[in-house]
């Protein structure tokens, strides 16, 4: 026993959660609906990673933003709330996008415990101002405690002698990062226990389905990470395209191979450095800034971060109800919000805004295992972005071409009809979306 204990803590953590997956599959096929008593394991280490989250949003948000120093926080907050608004923007162009290749599915409505439930009414004032902050977090209303955050860190950026206050922070966001940490290292038991009631009580034809799900997730991750973002930083900053890659390829295979943005934080900063050392920009603000606009932009979603949206409109269609195009402004408007928090916590609040049943949210979770890895690319393709584009805006090196964007505009938006097209064509010729639930039923006899 001591020695299968050793091998396991010389395996790395990706090899715990694959044998996890692996064994939870084989359990769910072997033994069926004998697995379901497995769930309690699956809710309590769902759980567990929610624990943390909000209290992780609230102290990183008010000291990332207190210790600017007055300046600075004017600058990023023009020029850099600007970038961050065009990121914003393409990521939620191509999640509205993307979800029209996903193939027509006849299905029946997907039958739920919280299907009768009422649906969470959408009331801006509500959902993004926090007149009762505790009120906010209680009830994680995510939008509410991003607003909050941001408040108290902005007026802690003018205060004296918040240093003491900052660094206390910084501890806690430590104990933090511990307790998260342990829990991660409990992954591979939920792992199992989700894997294993998923395939114990959902049919073939359905688990089948979430190919949908993963190719769409990495043909947009692919789009944006090689095309979107590193034509934009070529676009607008002296930087050629090969060059970006050429600097960037240690941190985007580290990032992807350990499905990790938070490591590669330096190895992004050096790369900003590197480029502006080598073109002969260099210069003490191009060094001091690029520390101050990555650690900043890490806690502020991302285009990476936001792909995980998709999971909404493959659930709703997985059930058998694909969310409307007019459904899409309010969902986008609120998870945007919503996704200062992990997507473990803002997902569920925006499937209870869809009336999508809950149940179909443990399918996200082990999909994270294949996805997390490609949206992990574009979080660090997309923090390179705001370091370097933010640094030419702040520093006088950014060029601005309307020829070059026109060019960009209509290039990307062709690729991305062509891509939808393609992937609509591919996911009707090799998944099966016809109407079996009849067959089944007939099928069935008395006892």
């Amino acid at each position: 026993m001591g020695g299968f204990g050793e091998f396991l803590k010389n395996t790395s953590l990706t090899f715990r959660i694959v044998s996890g997956l692996v064994l939870g599959i084989l359990s769910g096929l072997f033994f069926g609906e004998k697995v379901a008593g497995l769930q309690i394991i699956a809710d309590i280490w769902i759980g567990l990673m929610q624990m943390t989250v909000l209290p992780y949003v609230i102290v990183s948000l008010i000291a990332g933003l207190g210790q600017l120093d007055a300046r600075l926080a004017r600058l990023l907050a023009v020029k850099g709330g600007l970038l961050m608004l065009l990121f914003w923007g393409i990521a939620l162009v191509v999640i509205t996008a993307m979800p029209m290749a996903f193939p027509d599915l006849v299905s029946a409505s997907f039958f739920s415990a919280h299907s009768r439930e009422v649906a969470t009414s959408f009331n801006p004032v509500d959902l993004y101002i926090p007149s009762n902050p505790f009120r906010s977090m209680a009830n994680t209303v995510i939008p509410a405690v991003v607003i909050f955050s941001v408040a108290v860190g902005v007026a802690l950026i003018g205060m004296p002698n918040k240093s003491t206050l900052i660094e206390s922070l910084n501890t806690f966001l430590g104990a933090l990062g511990r307790v998260t940490r342990f829990v991660v290292d409990l992954t591979p038991i939920g792992v199992f226990a989700i894997v294993a009631v998923a395939a114990g009580t959902m049919t073939w034809a359905e688990i089948t389905r979430l190919e949908a799900y993963f190719v769409v997730y990495i043909v947009a991750s692919l789009y944006l990470a090689l095309w979107v973002i590193p034509v934009l930083i070529s676009m607008f900053t002296p930087f050629r395209y090969r060059d970006i890659f050429r600097y960037s390829k240690e941190a985007l295979i580290t990032a992807f191979i350990a499905q990790n943005v938070f490591i590669i934080l330096p190895m992004l900063i050096e790369t900003s450095r590197r480029l502006y050392e080598d073109y002969g920009l260099s210069s003490k603000d191009t060094d001091s800034l690029s520390e101050v606009i990555v650690p900043v932009t890490f806690n502020f979603p991302n285009t990476g971060k936001l792909l995980s949206l998709l999971f909404v409109p493959f659930a709703a269609w997985l059930a058998g109800s694909a969310m409307e195009l007019s459904a899409y402004p309010q969902f986008l408007f609120l998870g945007l919000g919503s996704y200062f928090a992990k997507a473990q916590v803002a997902l569920p609040f925006l499937m209870d805004t869809q009336r999508i049943p809950q149940d179909l949210f443990q399918l996200y979770l082990p999909t994270g295992i294949i996805n997390g890895k490609f949206d992990t690319m574009v979080s660090a393709m997309n923090l390179l972005a705001f370091s370097v584009i933010g640094t030419a805006a702040l520093t006088g090196n950014l060029n601005v071409s309307v020829r070059k964007v026109i060019r960009f505009l209509v290039t990307s938006v062709v690729l991305l009809a062509l891509l939808v097209g393609g992937t609509r064509a591919f996911l009707a010729a090799t998944i099966d979306t016809g109407y079996n639930k009849d067959k089944i039923i007939l099928a069935m006899s008395l006892v």
